[in-house]
């Protein structure tokens, strides 16, 4: 059979929808960019807690979900502090600017 036609870059898709564009502060159009990270030290944390009931014979629950921490560029220091529990390096810091 054929293969379907790919769609151009930005066009969207069956997923995903068109992807929005919006205008910069300085003038040029751009795409909105970000990301939903995880959260590794609060998985830790938990993780070591479940342990800890296994151990106790103390109930636990089936499975644990933690919500995405969404993060763009304006909210990426702070972001960074509340999953890593640390500030962020200072390279990251000094590209912020």
């Amino acid at each position: 059979g054929r293969r379907p036609r790919r769609r151009p870059h930005g066009s969207g898709d069956r997923h995903h929808g068109p992807r929005r564009k919006r205008r910069h502060r300085d003038g040029p159009w751009r795409h909105d960019h970000g990301i939903a990270s995880q959260r590794p030290y609060e998985a830790g944390i938990i993780e070591a807690r479940l342990a800890g009931y296994a151990l106790l014979g103390k109930p636990a629950p089936a499975y644990v979900a933690l919500p995405a921490a969404p993060v763009v560029k304006g909210t990426l220091l702070g972001m960074w502090k509340e999953i890593y529990a640390g500030e962020a390096t200072a390279k990251i810091t000094a590209s912020m600017n």
